[in-house]
């Protein structure tokens, strides 16, 4: 029942933190500022160095295309209680491009390792949620085009506050579908009022709290009939 707690925590990243990426293949996407997912770790774990960590595994330069090298790393990361040895650990890979060639030839990248580092870190923390709802996709797409959209932030936090009551039942209803205990997750929905259950039906590109997986589970015979 408590397994997404920590991951729901973490799931949701500020629209202020996220920035607009302009070139390259990833020209549209959203670039998460590496601070905030530290912030959010230290937030929900504790402090780094003592209540989760990140290490350095392994490095690989290869040669790429065209002149070009390139830089894989592989980061771990664990969490847990560093004084009682009671630790789980999991890792990330990233890359990035030592030597870049461009239009006016090869250039070297000095920030390279830094770049990749950074990288390989924010995989490994997708595994505990960290941002996870951009990479669920459930986001509205307008928000992360146009960050500055005051109007569309002010209302998904007024929305935030008004559900804020709900989470407790909202993490029951989301554990339960993801271990499939179907009964559970009925009994948690059965409990909120009819209003309650109308907030919380928003759709997930709107901010709401449920997949469209979740959705469809929820409204199928198994769910309804789960005893």
């Amino acid at each position: 029942m408590k397994n997404l707690e920590k991951w729901n925590q973490l799931s949701r990243v500020p629209v202020e933190r996220l920035k607009t990426i302009q070139f390259g293949a990833l020209k549209g996407k959203s670039d998460i500022n590496p601070q905030w997912r530290y912030k959010a770790m230290t937030e929900v774990y504790g402090e780094c160095g003592k209540d989760w960590n990140h290490r350095l595994v392994n490095t690989e330069i290869v040669d790429g295309a065209n002149g070009e090298v390139l830089i894989f790393v592989e980061v771990a990361v664990w969490v847990g209680d560093i004084a009682s040895l009671d630790q789980k650990e999991f890792t990330g890979v990233g890359g990035d491009k030592i030597v870049v060639k461009d239009k006016n030839g090869l250039r070297s990248n000095d920030e390279a390792m830094k770049m990749a580092y950074t990288d390989a870190l924010g995989t490994a923390l997708k595994y505990v949620g960290v941002a996870s709802e951009i990479y669920e996709g459930n986001f509205d797409g307008s928000k992360y085009a146009d960050p500055t959209d005051a109007t569309a932030l002010a209302e998904q936090e007024r929305y935030e506050n008004m559900i804020a009551d709900l989470m407790p039942s909202v993490t029951a209803i989301k554990d339960g579908i993801a271990t499939g205990d179907l009964s559970t997750a009925n009994e948690a929905w059965s409990e909120l009022s009819d209003t309650e259950k109308q907030l919380l039906w928003k759709a997930p590109t709107k901010g709401g709290k449920f997949t469209t997986r979740e959705r469809e589970i929820m409204k199928s015979t198994e769910f309804r009939e789960a005893k």
